[in-house]
């Protein structure tokens, strides 16, 4: 499992800002560097929100392919580790809602199969 990440990354910059500019003119190493410096970090806190560490691991992965896909509309972005943590948040709470509503009419689907009559003019036919 990926819980426990190494830097060991070609880029070094202690700056976020600097790392973002990067990231905005396409430097993959730039969406590296970020990966490893917020992976655990996200880990942690994706974990007081859901208990399904696959899911954890799949939304972290899915916020750097966005990252990665919309870098170019990247130019409001002032604090790029709240910005990362709150397509995070967004996404897991998204995930959870979606799961509640499906689970809700799964159920009421099921209820409505359950509870039917068979008319005698069903039988007969």
């Amino acid at each position: 499992m990926m819980e426990q990440l190494e830097k060991n990354s070609k880029f070094t910059y202690k700056n976020d800002n600097l790392l973002l500019e990067e990231l905005k003119i396409g430097n993959p190493d730039a969406l590296k560097a970020l990966f490893y410096e917020y992976y655990n970090s996200m880990y942690c806190y994706g974990s007081r929100l859901s208990n399904d560490n696959e899911f954890i691991i799949e939304t972290i992965q899915d916020v750097f392919v966005y990252l990665w896909e919309y870098r170019k509309k990247l130019s409001n972005v002032t604090y790029i580790k709240a910005y990362i943590f709150k397509i995070f948040r967004n996404r897991i709470f998204k995930k959870k809602t979606e799961d509640k509503f499906l689970q809700k009419y799964s159920q009421d689907n099921y209820d409505s199969r359950v509870n039917f009559e068979i008319s005698q003019e069903d039988l007969i036919i």
